[in-house]
């Protein structure tokens, strides 16, 4: 089990915090996880309109892991699925929800520094690859779009059962 937070650019053209939650099992130099996170709410706005947007994701990875003594290096590839959702603001008159459906494959290098046999800490930065494009606009003008590649750092604590 794992908790994990952290920040990114992607699923939007824009920065959002991240947290979320994860169960892997492992064997001896492999793992294979599924983890969910929530990206947090991030406000846009622009002269003619604005915008609220969050999104979520369940995934799963494969990984190698490589391991010098207390240090284990997880190189991952996986799949990533989600919504992302937008609520329209002010100024924009008569504003909406909206939601986009987001897929992306993702390649993830790790550093795991196992601190007990049950208890690890492990960085990770993620490139996040998009199988799909789409854009929330209001009117002409355009809120956001759906981003062509993605990066993603995260922070968590595993506890090993």
């Amino acid at each position: 089990m794992r908790l994990h937070g952290g920040g990114g650019y992607g699923p939007t053209n824009s920065s959002f915090g991240a947290v979320g939650a994860g169960v892997a099992l492992f064997g001896h130099r492999w793992r294979w996880s599924v983890d969910a996170g929530w990206w947090l709410p991030r406000t846009i706005l622009r002269e003619q309109a604005g915008g609220r947007f969050q999104a979520w994701w369940i995934g799963t990875r494969g990984c190698v892991v490589p391991q010098r003594g207390e240090l284990e290096f997880p190189l991952c590839a996986g799949m990533e699925a989600g919504q992302v959702f937008a609520r329209g603001l002010a100024p924009a008159i008569n504003t909406r929800d909206a939601t986009s459906p987001w897929i992306a494959a993702t390649l993830t290098p790790a550093v795991a520094w196992v601190v007990t046999a049950r208890v690890a800490i492990v960085a990770e930065a993620g490139l996040l690859l998009p199988l799909g494009r789409g854009s929330f606009d209001v009117g002409e003008q355009s809120l956001a779009s759906l981003s062509p590649v993605g990066i993603r750092a995260l922070l968590a604590v595993e506890l090993r059962l």
